[in-house]
């Protein structure tokens, strides 16, 4: 098993967060866009690879229903992660209309409103973008916020 470093503790207490669900496959790309977020004093918490899968839907079960946001962080390699789509279903189940980070080319709007119905909101990125990065804390500037 590969383990992957996480580039930060995921938030703990009591005050209000945002949620990451992505797949461990676009580590790469939402791990700078996570740091930049804590680096703009946003509370973020992630998986941390708890392995007891009972355990595991609970956390993440209240993680989604108490975020202040859910960011999701939309591929192709996401929709095609058992437990990025189990996260999904749950935000559905839940009520839960997340903020959408598209990372590649290949995922689209449709795809997100197709999952969460018209009024879900998102953003495209492009990692060689600075002003993407800009865009993505200045939209939650009203949101999770220290």
């Amino acid at each position: 098993m590969n383990l992957i470093k996480k580039p930060f503790k995921s938030y703990k207490g009591d005050g209000k967060f945002a949620y990451a669900c992505y797949s461990l496959e676009d580590s790469d790309y939402v791990f700078p866009l996570l740091v930049k977020l804590t680096d703009n004093r946003y509370r973020i918490r992630y998986d941390e690879g708890v392995q007891d899968e009972i355990e595991v839907d609970a956390l993440r079960k209240h993680n989604i229903k108490n975020c202040e946001v859910l960011l999701v962080f939309m591929s192709q390699k996401a929709l095609g992660s058992l437990y990025f789509m189990k996260q999904l279903e749950m935000a559905q189940k839940l009520g839960i209309s997340p903020y959408i980070i598209y990372l590649d080319h290949q995922t689209t709007s449709e795809q997100g409103s197709q999952l969460f119905g018209d009024d879900v909101k998102g953003i495209r990125v492009d990692e060689s973008d600075e002003g993407t990065y800009f865009d993505l804390t200045y939209t939650f500037k009203t949101y999770v916020r220290v």
